[in-house]
């Protein structure tokens, strides 16, 4: 584990995959609620 990341940085990185994660499952039409 890379404890010594920037964690705002990681967070920053974290937050744009996890959107570009619910974009392609809308996009895949797949409903998660």
């Amino acid at each position: 584990a890379q404890t010594r990341w920037n964690r705002r940085k990681a967070a920053q990185i974290l937050d744009i995959s996890y959107k570009a994660l619910l974009y392609k499952i809308k996009d895949c039409g797949l409903n998660m609620e």
